[in-house]
């Protein structure tokens, strides 16, 4: 007669529990500051287009940073970001491609009546302009301002 023994060498540590998620762009940055200025953002950029000829793609920092760059553009104005868009030509084309990536994910007001501007005055791409149309679908929790904003703005470009 055999006698069988089993024993596990598993050791739970900690359960690990999952919560689903949306697919939606979600900052979980803490904001020290909700008064931020257009220069956090010059700096975000520049430290995008890259440090001491190191890309962004090779840098493991380059999605933190993109994350904060849509945190610091959030609380801007229409008139700050319209500057920002304006002196777009101090940077790089990378650093200007982050800006315009970047612009449909700060689902404010501002940002759409921008991206309207943008789209009628052929600033943008056919690509990019698809790509914005269609993460207006997916706002999670549009405001009021945002929606009469693209509203008010479709009336008056017409």
């Amino acid at each position: 007669m055999f006698v069988y023994f089993v024993f596990s060498s598993l050791i739970f540590l900690e359960e690990t529990r999952w919560t689903p998620a949306s697919l939606l762009f979600e900052s979980n940055l803490p904001s020290e500051s909700r008064e931020t200025d257009i220069s956090k953002v010059v700096v975000i950029l520049k430290e995008l287009e890259g440090e001491a000829g190191i890309p962004p793609k090779i840098r493991e920092n380059a999605p933190l940073l993109f994350i904060q760059l849509v945190d610091h553009l959030r609380p801007l104005s229409e008139n700050a970001l319209q500057s920002l868009f304006e002196d777009s030509g101090s940077f790089t084309e990378l650093g200007r491609k982050m800006l315009l990536d970047a612009l449909p994910l700060v689902n404010s007001a501002p940002s759409m009546i921008l991206m309207q501007e943008m789209m009628h005055a052929d600033r943008v791409s056919e690509d990019q302009i698809d790509a914005w149309l269609q993460n207006v679908a997916f706002i999670k929790n549009p405001t009021e301002n945002m929606i009469s904003a693209l509203a008010v703005n479709s009336i008056h470009m017409k």
